[in-house]
């Protein structure tokens, strides 16, 4: 897979980038290759694609957007509670598909896209708190 500087990204309008680590399972896969469109504004739900600040380029999903201050909040579905602020000059673009095997797998761009990636910003904390009351209460049960 082609790499780029940073430089280079904004000029362009289709950025490939390999999905690496676990953090945005189920959704994404470690190695799964993503075509994200360079210079789109994600908005809440999208899975942005972002430089951090320890300088290398993260996929995660955006939470909350405060155009105001020009800034986004993103976290990985997989640790909800980590969540990090992205400046929008940091923002590469947004992911629009994930190539896995011969599975081309749309991420963003619909209307049904849209509905899907809002609904995992809603129901993951929701899910997570469940797990996290179940598991604490089956603990206390002999």
């Amino acid at each position: 897979m082609p790499r780029y500087n940073q430089e280079s990204w904004s000029a362009m309008s289709v950025i490939y980038y390999q999905s690496r680590g676990r953090s945005m399972e189920p959704f994404l896969l470690d190695g799964d290759e993503l075509i994200v469109r360079g210079g789109a504004s994600p908005r809440v739900g999208d899975v942005a694609l972002f430089r951090s600040a320890g300088g290398g380029q993260v996929a995660h999903r955006v939470v909350a957007v405060d155009a105001a201050a020009r800034v986004l909040v993103a976290r990985a579905d997989a640790y909800l509670s980590t969540r990090e602020a992205v400046a929008f000059a940091d923002v590469l673009g947004t992911v629009e598909f994930a190539r896995r095997g011969p599975r081309l797998i749309r991420i963003s761009g619909t209307a049904g896209a849209r509905l899907r990636n809002r609904a995992i910003v809603a129901v993951l904390p929701l899910l997570a708190a469940l797990k996290r009351a179940l598991g604490s209460r089956s603990d206390r049960e002999p």
